[in-house]
């Protein structure tokens, strides 16, 4: 089993870490693919789709997102987190 620690940082980070774009892992059947998503900082969905044809989207609060769209399509679940801090609130 392979695997990496990744320090949450580079989810701030300016740049979008190469290490975190459109990656795809396979473990014990289920093939877990990341996608970059539009947001005010790098961030990314994942897609998990499983051997049976099961497969779940999960993305956090995102701006309309084409590659999100394309790589979930015929998914059995989506999962979409949408919320903000406080501070963020229209005035």
């Amino acid at each position: 089993l392979d695997y990496a620690f990744i320090d949450a940082q580079e989810f701030a980070a300016p740049q979008v870490p190469q290490s975190l774009s459109d990656q795809t892992l396979s473990l014990a059947g289920v093939t877990i693919q990341t996608v970059l998503v539009q947001h005010s900082f790098p961030a990314y969905g994942i897609i998990l789709k499983h051997k049976s044809g099961f497969s779940c989207v999960y993305s956090g609060d995102t701006r309309p997102c084409d590659e999100l769209v394309e790589a979930g399509k015929g998914a059995s679940l989506l999962l979409h987190e949408a919320t903000h801090a406080d501070d963020m609130k229209p005035k």
